[in-house]
């Protein structure tokens, strides 16, 4: 789950959400406005309160691509932990599609045991499943229990209204100044920072009340000097802030745009994100990266392959906006917030966009074959999308027909389609 050591305010937010006990709850907003982080906090709050809570976080674990896939996990947590009565029988899940899934999360939630009465589940993000996904309207909720998820979708929001009334919603509003300059501060101290107060004011006043957009405002002016005033160059918003990154790195000053465009069509393209190792190595035998290296570095000795000291400098200005990942016992980097993919998708030419993407499966293509099926569950849950993505049908049916990658597809949920 997002980070919350650094959660401000939401006072009012999280007493309606506490209050919030018989019936389903969405929190409803804009991107970048706090919706996980929130919930991230309140999850926090019940685990120090010792409740029974289910959290599921859609984007970031790739068992919750799909709505069935959320669904089959949801049964075998609550299997797992024993929240049902001992006479409940249960039928097999591990196929189950979202009608059957849902009528057994029915049947389960009414039979949970006296203890388990207080039950919550959370679900961020369902916005991010598929528009053909069947479980996106959200109509599978159950209509009792603590149920809350969140969504910055409109149609799933008057989904939601239709079937539980305005109660049901609570709309995520801007982050107060006053907040927002505690969490400035906070940032400062965390980093050993200083700005002075005038710059300080600088950001407030271009602070649009979304944090991800603050969180790139102070990005951007930790590397301020004292005297510096660029109001004329803050960005107005998250979105303008993230495009507003992009073009900075791509300056022939800093890395150049080759480099720029392909590593982030590289990990815009892993819909899970990317070891390191996997990315060094996608980059360094680009053949265009290579080419825009010798170009920009002509001095250097004559190389076939990237020199890893080139990725170091960018990943330094990428860090602060890229997430690790615990998924299948590998360690991945992905972006921290949706939008900076969204933006990657929107901003990278299409042909680059699909060429990265064909070489990362041409890559776990390479890992799938070498390695085998003893380690099928590592690779699969990354080839089969990058397959998908880069409209590969003959490999995609290759590895679909595969008995192992059958036997993972049931067992894992990698939200890949069959049909």
């Amino acid at each position: 789950p997002p980070d919350t050591a650094y959660f401000v305010g939401r006072r009012d937010e999280l007493k309606v959400i506490n209050q919030s006990r018989s019936h389903p709850l969405m929190v409803f907003g804009n991107p970048g406005s706090g919706k996980s982080t929130l919930l991230s906090r309140y999850v926090q709050e019940l685990t120090k309160k010792g409740a029974q809570v289910l959290s599921f976080w859609v984007g970031r674990n790739p068992e919750c691509a799909t709505g069935a896939g959320f669904l089959r996990i949801l049964l075998r947590e609550i299997q797992t932990r024993q929240l049902v009565l001992d006479k409940f029988q249960w039928d097999d899940y591990s196929v189950a599609g979202v009608i059957e899934s849902s009528e057994l999360l029915k049947r389960a939630l009414s039979n949970l045991k006296p203890e388990s009465s207080d039950l919550v589940v959370i679900i961020d993000a369902v916005d991010q499943w598929g528009k053909d996904d069947p479980a996106r309207n959200l109509n599978w909720v159950p209509y009792s229990g603590q149920f809350i998820c969140s969504s910055l979708d409109d149609e799933q929001r008057q989904c939601f209204i239709s079937q539980f009334g305005d109660v049901s919603i609570l709309p995520l509003d801007v982050l107060s100044r006053e907040d927002a300059k505690t969490l400035l501060d906070s940032w400062l101290n965390r980093d050993g920072r200083k700005l002075q107060n005038r710059q300080k004011t600088l950001l407030i006043d271009a602070f649009d009340g979304m944090p991800l957009h603050l969180r790139i405002l102070y990005e951007g002016a930790i590397g301020w000097h004292s005297y510096d005033d660029t109001s004329d160059h803050l960005p107005n918003s998250a979105d303008a802030g993230i495009k507003q990154l992009y073009e900075r790195w791509t300056s022939e000053s800093e890395h150049g745009t080759t480099m720029v465009q392909r590593t982030l069509a590289y990990l815009t393209s892993a819909p899970n994100g990317l070891s390191e190792s996997e990315l060094l190595e996608l980059l360094r035998l680009d053949e265009y990266v290579v080419a825009s290296f010798r170009c920009r570095s002509p001095q250097s000795p004559s190389i076939d392959a990237l020199p890893e000291i080139i990725w170091s400098r960018l990943f330094h200005d990428l860090e602060p906006f890229l997430a690790e990942r615990h998924i299948h016992g590998e360690l991945l980097f992905d972006f921290y917030h949706m939008q900076f993919r969204r933006i990657a998708e929107k901003w990278i030419p299409p042909v680059i966009l699909r060429d990265c993407c064909k070489r990362i499966s041409a890559l776990f293509l390479l890992n799938w074959g070498e390695q085998g099926i003893n380690t099928a569950e590592r690779v699969l849950y990354k080839l089969a999308p990058a397959l998908k993505r880069s409209d590969e049908a003959d490999n995609l049916f290759l590895v679909a027909r595969d008995h192992s990658f059958l036997k993972q597809q049931d067992n894992i949920c990698y939200g890949l389609s069959l049909e």
